[in-house]
């Protein structure tokens, strides 16, 4: 089984006022359970066992790939707190391919995540 799901906004990286270095406790808890709800939002089909999973993040500029793949943490949280997948480690996400798109304006960002079963 595969499956796409596509956001219309992008999480923080690790820096900058709002990255995940920075980001003060209650900020944290409060976009963790927004993402958590826009998942559920989606009503996204489970996952049991290994998977592939693709993140792609468009913004106008392009992060390092350190930024961009602490971009996945709390999307990795979320699917995991809502059962989409069991687990978001390393014997579970068997590949992890991070991905970065060009993005006209700020208005125009976008996070596209694609599981596919083993």
């Amino acid at each position: 089984m595969k499956q796409k799901l596509q956001f219309d906004f992008v999480t923080p990286g690790l820096n900058g006022k709002d990255g995940l270095i920075n980001e003060h406790f209650r900020a944290k808890k409060k976009r963790q359970e927004s993402i958590v709800w826009a998942v559920k939002a989606k009503n996204p089909d489970k996952h049991k066992g290994k998977v592939i999973i693709t993140y792609t993040r468009a913004s106008v500029v392009a992060p390092d790939w350190d930024n961009l793949c602490a971009s996945f943490k709390h999307w990795g949280d979320a699917l995991v707190k809502c059962g989409v997948i069991e687990d978001d480690k390393p014997s579970i996400i068997l590949e992890f391919k991070p991905r970065w798109e060009k993005a006209k304006n700020n208005k125009s960002l976008y996070t596209i995540i694609e599981i596919k079963d083993l």
